[in-house]
């Protein structure tokens, strides 16, 4: 099935970065926008959208409506400095639905990333945050020099091993370098470091010709229900931690079928938030009926 399904997502992929970008366009997100807020305002949308199943945000529509009004109570998008300004930050969650409802932790760990990554922006030019390898650069910079020193003791043994091995990465790694350096922050997990990633050098390309091939594919619920469906993924299959196994089988699959952009693979995404949804699936519209186990074993039934 892998050939057809190569084809398919093939097809797709221009169409489904489309549904991205129209998603991101709803919140203003365009590359007609200033840079720094591009890289602050799809962050917080990365965050919402790879926690929303813990945080019971659940759709995609919701996501968009909690990040615009959480970014809106803050105020101007494009005023970094006022994302910096901790007791702003904490009013704007108290006129939200649903971060309101967080725990102390969560809710002090989404705040501190927000305001250090305003921080990071703040500390450099526009011009370096154009080039993906300047970007994963300055990121690793501030993360090591900055980010080490702000956190609080607890937040830093909990992100240890992200700091360790950032330290060893090879300035050629710039993806690696990128998304070792965003795990750094408090609430970042593997998820919301790749889905931003993915959002910046695909959706709204704000680099010029980012080493897609390095890229890796958001391993997101919907991915994996789709893949489960189809017969790429065991029924077992499910999303990872950092190094954990399934997340390096999941990547292998990925970079195995498109190895010049893994990345391709999140046309399953889209599929699975416009036709074969968890509690309903439009079988008859999906273009990969004819592979899908889920599919053909339904209508044997």
């Amino acid at each position: 099935m892998i050939e057809p399904l190569r084809l398919l997502i093939e097809d797709y992929e221009e169409e489904a970065v489309k549904f991205f970008s129209n998603i991101l366009s709803r919140i203003g997100l365009t590359p007609l926008r200033p840079l720094k807020s591009l890289l602050l305002s799809t962050l917080i949308l990365s965050i919402l959208d790879s926690k929303r199943w813990s945080w019971h945000i659940f759709s995609l529509e919701s996501v968009v409506e909690e990040t615009w009004r959480f970014i809106s109570h803050v105020g101007d998008m494009d005023d970094i400095a006022l994302f910096k300004d901790l007791d702003l930050l904490e009013t704007a969650i108290e006129d939200t639905e649903k971060l309101i409802r967080l725990s102390d932790i969560d809710r002090t760990n989404i705040v501190d990333t927000i305001r250090f990554f305003a921080m990071f922006l703040s500390s450099v030019k526009t011009d370096e945050l154009r080039d993906f390898y300047s970007f994963s650069s300055r990121l690793r910079a501030f993360v090591m020099d900055k980010l080490s020193i702000m956190l609080s003791e607890e937040a830093y043994k909990h992100k240890a091993r992200y700091f360790g091995q950032l330290v060893v990465l090879d300035r050629e790694q710039s993806y690696r370098i990128s998304q070792m350096s965003l795990l750094c922050f408090p609430i970042v997990d593997l998820r919301t470091s790749d889905t931003y990633l993915y959002l910046l050098g695909k959706v709204l390309k704000i680099w010029n010709n980012p080493p897609l091939s390095k890229f890796h594919c958001p391993m997101d619920p919907s991915v994996i229900r789709v893949g489960v469906r189809i017969g790429l993924f065991s029924k077992k299959f499910k999303t990872s931690r950092h190094g954990g196994f399934r997340y390096r089988i999941f990547q292998n699959i990925a970079r195995d079928i498109f190895p010049n952009d893994p990345t391709k693979l999140y046309v399953l995404r889209y599929i699975g938030e416009t036709l074969c949804k968890s509690h309903k699936q439009l079988c008859e519209g999906c273009p990969f009926f004819g592979i899908c186990k889920y599919y053909i074993m339904s209508e044997e039934v």
